[in-house]
C-alpha cells in the first residue's frame, strides 16, 4: 500500500479542514472576552496574520472539566506555544464570559488570549458540533493527563462546588472540543474535531422505533463498532429490532438484540450481559426507555 492510500484510509472527516463555506461562518462569528464584549474571529486571525505567526484555536470542553484543563496546562509548559512571537493561541470555551479569568487562572495564566462562545457560534460554524458525556478510551488517554478519569471527574465536580456561582456558567457539560491551526499567510493547515464513538460499543433502550432507533443509527454512522439494541420483545417490535440489526450492519457496526421489559432490573443486566459476552465491554449506555423525567439514570433503584 502506498503512502498515499494509507493517508486516505487513516482519513477521518473530523480531520478535514475547514470549507469554504465554514471559512465564512466562522469570519462571521464573535466570542466573548471577559468583559462580555464581542470580538470577531475574524480579527482574531487577522492579528495573527500582521503579527506572522501562525495562529492555533483550541475548542474546549466545559469549563469545570479537568481533563480540558490538563490539556491547557499541558500547552502552557511548552515554550514553543507559550513564545507569543511563533505563535497566537486563542482558548475558546462554549461557558459564559464571567468564568473567563477564573477558567485562566485555573490552567496556571498562560500567555494564550481566552474566550467564551455560550452559543456556540464559533463552535458550530467549524463543525465542532458533536455533544458526549463520554471521556474516551482509559487506555488511550494521553500523556498530558495526570490523573485516572475517575479523579478528573472529582477535579471537575470539586470545582464546581468551589464556585457556585459560576456552577452553573461553564457550558454544555456534553460539548466537545476540538484544535484548528492556521499558518501566517491565514490559511488552514489542521483541523481535528473530538469524536469519541469511532470503535465504541453502545448500548441503546428501546432502540426498534423512534428516538432510540435514530441514536443507534445515529451511533453507528459516528463509528461505534457494536451496537447493543434493546426492544420490548413483543412480534412488532421484534420486526423493528430485525431491520435495525440489518442497518446498523449495512452501516459497520455488527448488532445484538436483547428483548425485555425495562422496567425489570433483570432486562437492564441482560443488556450488560451481551455487551460483556459479545463485545468484552460496554462504553455507552443510552437510556431512551424507561427514562424518569425527576431523576437521573444512575440514581434509579430496581423498585423505583
Amino acid at each position: 500500500m502506498s503512502s498515499t492510500e494509507k493517508r486516505a484510509q487513516a482519513f477521518s472527516p473530523d480531520d478535514a479542514l475547514p470549507s469554504p463555506d465554514q471559512i465564512s461562518a466562522a469570519n462571521e462569528a464573535h466570542v466573548l472576552d471577559n468583559q462580555g464584549n464581542r470580538v470577531s474571529f475574524s480579527s482574531l486571525l487577522e492579528k495573527s496574520q500582521s503579527n506572522k505567526v501562525p495562529l492555533l484555536l483550541v475548542f474546549t470542553r466545559h469549563f469545570h472539566c479537568g481533563m480540558c484543563k490538563q490539556f491547557n496546562q499541558a500547552l502552557a509548559h511548552s515554550s514553543i506555544i507559550t513564545d507569543q512571537s511563533r505563535v497566537s493561541v486563542v482558548v475558546v470555551g462554549p461557558g459564559q464570559a464571567a468564568g473567563l479569568d477564573q477558567y485562566k487562572s485555573q490552567v496556571n495564566n498562560p500567555p494564550f488570549q481566552f474566550y467564551a462562545d455560550p452559543d456556540l457560534k464559533l463552535y458550530n460554524a467549524l463543525g465542532v458540533t458533536r455533544k458526549n458525556l463520554d471521556l474516551g478510551d482509559s487506555n488511550e488517554i494521553g500523556s498530558h493527563h495526570k490523573g485516572s478519569f475517575s479523579q478528573n471527574l472529582l477535579s471537575s465536580v470539586a470545582a464546581m462546588v468551589k464556585s457556585p456561582t459560576l456552577a452553573l456558567k461553564g457550558g454544555d457539560i456534553k460539548q466537545l472540543g476540538g484544535e484548528f491551526v492556521w499558518n501566517a499567510q491565514g490559511e488552514p493547515v489542521l483541523a481535528h474535531r473530538s469524536n469519541l464513538l469511532p470503535g465504541k460499543i453502545v448500548a441503546v433502550t428501546g432502540a426498534s422505533r423512534g428516538i432510540g432507533r435514530a441514536c443507534a443509527l445515529a451511533c453507528a454512522a459516528h463509528g461505534a463498532k457494536g451496537v447493543v439494541v434493546h426492544h420490548f420483545g413483543d412480534t412488532e417490535t421484534t420486526e423493528e429490532a430485525q431491520s435495525v440489526q440489518a442497518e446498523l450492519e449495512r452501516l459497520g457496526a455488527k448488532a445484538v438484540l436483547v428483548a425485555g421489559d425495562i422496567s425489570d432490573a433483570a432486562v437492564g443486566q441482560s443488556i450488560a450481559d451481551a455487551a460483556e459476552a459479545h463485545f468484552g465491554r460496554l462504553d455507552v449506555f443510552v437510556s431512551n426507555a424507561g427514562t424518569c423525567p425527576f431523576m437521573g439514570s444512575l440514581e434509579m433503584e430496581a423498585a423505583t
